[in-house]
C-alpha cells in the first residue's frame, strides 16, 4: 500500500556522478548538490511517475480514513495506520534505493571504477540514495498534514521532541539496513532477498496497520526482532498518546541495540563487498 517500491526504479547509470578522488576531490557540500540535482532530472524527466505516486498516496488515505470511520477501528485508528505506513515508506524506500544503487554501479561496470579511485563505498551509496531518502521523507511530511487536517485531535497532546528523536535513531537503524543490503547485493551479483523479506515481515509483524496485540499468540515475540517495531511504538506512543521522551527509553534503548550491531556489520559486509569486487570485478556475470 506505500508508494515507495512502485516508484523506485534502477537509475541509469549515466544519470548518476561520479565522486572525484583525492585531492581532486569536491567539498561534499557540492557533491550533495550535484546528486541531488541529477536525482531531480532524472526523476522529473518522468512526469507520469509523479502523477501515479500522487495518485496512489491519494487513494490510500481515502480509504484508511473511510475505514476507521465505518468499522469499529481503535481510537485514531486513521492517524495510527498513517503513521504505520509512512514508516513503512522510508524504511522500503532506504532498503530499495541502496539495493538498486549498488546494482546499477556493479552491473555498469564503474563499481570497480569507483573502488579503483579510494573513494568509500558506502559514501558513494549515501550519496547516489540521498534523493530518494529525502522524497520518502516528505511523503513523511505529507501523511502527517493528512493526519493534522483530517485527524487533528489525534496529535493534540504530540510530544514533538520525543518523537523526533525515536524517529531520528530509527533512521540511523534503516541506513545501516540499507547499506547491508546494498553489500548483500554486491556480493551476490543480484537482487538482494534481505530487502524484501525484512519488508514482508516488517508490513505483517511490525504493527504497521494493526496492534501488536492482534497478532497471534507466539508471532507478537517475532515482532521484537524487526526495528520497524519499537521505532513504530516509540512514534506512537510520542505523537498519539503524548508521552515524553524520558518514556520511550525502552524503545530508545531497543534502537540503540539494533544500531549498535547493524553499523558495524553492515560496514565490515561493505569491505568485503569491497574487496570482493576488486579481487573478483564488479560484472555480473564475472
Amino acid at each position: 500500500m506505500t508508494s515507495s517500491t512502485h516508484n523506485l526504479t534502477e537509475p541509469a547509470s549515466a544519470a548518476l556522478p561520479l565522486p572525484q578522488s583525492a585531492p581532486a576531490r569536491r567539498t561534499t557540500w557540492t557533491e550533495i548538490k550535484t546528486f541531488l540535482r541529477m536525482d531531480a532530472i532524472e526523476d522529473w524527466s518522468t512526469p507520469n511517475r509523479q502523477l501515479q505516486q500522487a495518485t496512489l498516496m491519494t487513494v490510500v488515505l481515502i480509504v484508511l480514513y473511510a475505514l476507521s470511520n465505518m468499522i469499529a477501528a481503535p481510537t485514531h485508528y486513521f492517524a495510527f495506520s498513517v503513521l504505520g505506513l509512512a514508516c513503512m515508506d522510508v524504511m522500503a524506500t532506504t532498503l530499495a534505493s541502496f539495493s538498486l544503487r549498488a546494482h546499477s554501479y556493479q552491473s555498469s561496470g564503474r563499481l570497480e571504477a569507483i573502488l579503483m579511485a579510494h573513494i568509500p563505498l558506502w559514501r558513494v551509496l549515501a550519496l547516489a540514495s540521498l534523493g530518494d531518502v529525502l522524497r520518502s521523507l516528505s511523503r513523511g511530511l505529507i501523511y502527517l498534514t493528512a493526519i493534522a487536517l483530517l485527524n487533528g485531535e489525534a496529535l493534540t497532546n504530540a510530544q514533538w521532541v520525543a518523537a523526533s528523536s525515536v524517529f531520528a535513531l530509527g533512521l540511523l537503524v534503516l541506513l545501516s539496513i540499507g547499506l547491508l543490503s546494498a553489500s548483500v547485493t554486491i556480493l551476490l551479483r543480484r537482487g538482494d532477498p534481505l530487502a524484501w523479506l525484512l519488508g514482508l515481515s516488517s508490513l505483517l509483524l511490525s504493527g504497521v496497520l494493526y496492534p501488536l496485540e492482534h497478532l497471534p499468540e507466539g508471532l507478537g515475540a517475532l515482532a521484537g526482532l524487526l526495528p520497524l517495531t519499537p521505532m513504530l511504538h516509540g512514534l506512537r506512543a510520542a505523537l498519539l498518546a503524548g508521552q515524553p521522551l524520558d518514556a520511550l527509553t525502552p524503545e530508545l534503548l531497543h534502537l540503540s541495540l539494533f544500531f549498535a550491531l547493524l553499523a558495524p556489520l553492515s560496514l565490515v559486509a561493505l569491505l568485503r563487498a569491497t574487496r570482493s569486487t576488486l579481487h573478483h570485478g564488479a560484472s555480473p556475470l564475472s
